[in-house]
């Protein structure tokens, strides 16, 4: 009978090995799909990183130090001396989002006009996802501009000129959705959008591919050393916001990428990997250096070609086989609170000066509405904290204090 148990026992112990090969796929399957395991930073490798390529990190062996291969650029297009970085604002959008456009720069251009400081004015490019007949045209936005011509701060010392951009993309290149599948949006159209900036402006023949030539229509490296992803949503919080944004660009020059982390708190009990970590879209790249615009951004195009273009970055760079080239290049990631993303959270707009006093514009639709900030603005002076309803839009707020949290 003992010996019965035992063959039971042994034969028990045998199937559960043969079965957790199989165990241990499947839930690196279910992580690959959702996100929500940390298996996409360690199992995915994406495009390997070896000691053959050309940016690769040189590693000194006998030592185990790492230096790098390429070494950034700290030029600048300017001849002034001293020399500032020339910048860039892009406002991508589809054609559904026109309104949404024309709102945005009603907001800025007014929160622009209250600085009491003349800003450096920034050439702003309003690229529409389709052809020229689907967008905004110059009329719509002079209509906006002609509003402003009488205020302290005219438009032409906001945006020096505006230039009217159509990518001419298919409605299946300017797909954008949420993929319950792959618990993620799937974002051909914005990848569409924001890879070809980094090129030089020029004629891309039908034959070649924008993630991997160097001239493209919408290239924008030719001209600047740093642009600006700013979405329709992008809300200008401080009067000065301009100038603000082009000292924080001459301190932190050079880097690659500048922008917030998510500003809201996960909504499962997990970190869902790349997403919670990544440097939200909203923010301000790099142009004309080719360490970055070669070693990175014509490789995550070339990777991710159907994913938001933020998260991909981060899950490329964040790859084990990138590991050595990570610890290289990370000093020009940069976390900032010149912007603050709070997605599709409500915000309110006094906590967030009370709060982060440097924060000039914050990325998120659901802005407080005008009658509900009192609430806000008595939590902000009080120390207090606000509990807001998700049943409505616009949540009605109710103050409580840290006691009842």
């Amino acid at each position: 009978m003992l010996h019965r148990r035992c063959s039971a026992r042994a034969c028990r112990s045998k199937t559960l090995l043969k079965l957790t090969p199989w165990l241990a796929c499947s839930i690196m399957l279910l992580g690959w799909i959702s996100g929500s395991l940390p298996c996409l930073r360690w199992c995915h490798r994406g495009l390997v990183v070896s000691s053959a390529t050309w940016d690769a990190p040189l590693i000194d062996s006998s030592a185990g130090t790492v230096y790098a291969r390429c070494v950034p650029s700290t030029n600048l297009k300017s001849r002034n001396i001293p020399a500032e970085p020339r910048l860039a604002i892009v406002v991508p959008y589809p054609p559904k989002q026109a309104s949404d456009v024309l709102e945005a720069l009603h907001q800025w251009l007014s929160r622009a006009a209250e600085c009491p400081e003349v800003p450096t004015p920034v050439d702003l490019f309003l690229l529409c996802s389709r052809d020229q007949a689907s967008c905004l045209t110059m009329h719509m936005v002079e209509t906006v501009l002609s509003v402003y011509r009488n205020e302290s701060i005219p438009p032409e010392l906001v945006f020096s000129a505006v230039h009217l951009r159509f990518a001419n993309l298919s409605a299946q290149a300017d797909a954008y959705y949420f993929s319950f599948w792959r618990n993620r949006h799937i974002s051909p159209g914005t990848a569409n959008l924001f890879y070809p900036l980094f090129a030089q402006a020029g004629k891309l023949s039908s034959s070649e591919n924008s993630a991997n030539v160097g001239y493209h229509p919408l290239g924008l490296a030719q001209d600047y050393d740093y642009f600006v992803w700013l979405e329709p949503d992008v809300y200008a919080l401080l009067p000065c916001f301009l100038q603000m944004l082009h000292r924080h660009v001459a301190v932190h020059h050079p880097f690659w990428i500048m922008g917030s982390a998510p500003m809201y708190q996960r909504r499962h009990g997990w970190v869902v990997w790349p997403h919670d970590h990544h440097i939200n879209g909203n923010a301000i790249y790099r142009l004309g250096d080719d360490c970055f615009t070669n070693g990175m951004i014509r490789q995550v195009a070339a990777a991710f070609p159907t994913e938001p273009f933020d998260s991909a970055l981060q899950r490329w760079r964040m790859g084990v086989a990138r590991d050595a080239w990570w610890r290289t290049y990370a000093h020009l990631f940069v976390y900032t609170d010149w912007i603050r993303n709070y997605g599709d959270r409500v915000w309110c707009p006094a906590l967030v000066r009370a709060s982060s006093p440097n924060t000039a514009m914050v990325h998120g639709r659901r802005r407080y509405a005008i009658k509900e900030e009192d609430c806000c603005t008595t939590i902000a002076g009080s120390n207090m904290h606000c509990h807001t309803s998700s049943s409505s839009t616009w949540p009605r707020a109710s103050c409580f204090t840290h006691e009842e949290l």
